[in-house]
């Protein structure tokens, strides 16, 4: 919240130092993760075979998990063959749904499969780090930046505070 409130009142300025603010909302959220997300690993398939995956996200009751695959393809959308190959890990490894990460997005029959095996698709800048990073979810656009960012907002800004339960607390137009 306070980093919100320091943005929107640096709007006149040209120049915002993020490093000179350290986000409280941001370390809980990537603890939470931590405790949440495991890495790549190998997960066996009830038709008897064995699936490597790039991540596991496990529910906190321990027993349902999605499969998050990221894919780097910067010439072309992910297939709907590769889509239809995490659909059917997803099915055997018993996994409730999955995730798709990619650079470019999903081609139209990928796209048609995902949406049947209730996968959802991440669009995640080639070039993103841990701090540095452009991602499209869920309908929402998630910007990560650090070090000094000069913006100008030409259009107009929308900022919605929630509480940790997503509740609606306060909303600022500019």
């Amino acid at each position: 919240m306070k980093l919100a409130v320091q943005i929107i009142e640096q709007g006149a300025e040209d120049n915002y130092d993020a490093s000179a603010y350290e986000d409280e909302e941001k370390k809980r959220v990537l603890a939470a993760i931590d405790r949440k997300i495991e890495g790549k690993q190998i997960v066996a398939g009830e038709s008897g075979t064995s699936w490597e995956i790039d991540a596991k996200g496990v529910a906190e009751d321990n027993k349902k998990f999605i499969v998050v695959e990221r894919k780097r393809h910067t010439k072309s959308g992910i297939s709907q063959a590769i889509t239809a190959a995490l659909a059917w890990s997803i099915e055997d490894t018993g996994a409730s749904s999955g995730i798709l990460v990619s650079p470019i997005g999903l081609q139209q029959g990928a796209e048609k499969v995902a949406k049947k095996a209730e996968i959802v698709e991440v669009i995640l800048d080639r070039d993103s780090t841990t701090t540095e990073y452009m991602m499209r979810f869920l309908d929402q656009i998630c910007v990560g930046f650090s070090d000094v960012v000069t913006a100008k907002i030409t259009d107009s800004l929308s900022i919605e505070v929630r509480d940790q339960n997503g509740n609606f607390i306060e909303k600022f137009d500019y």
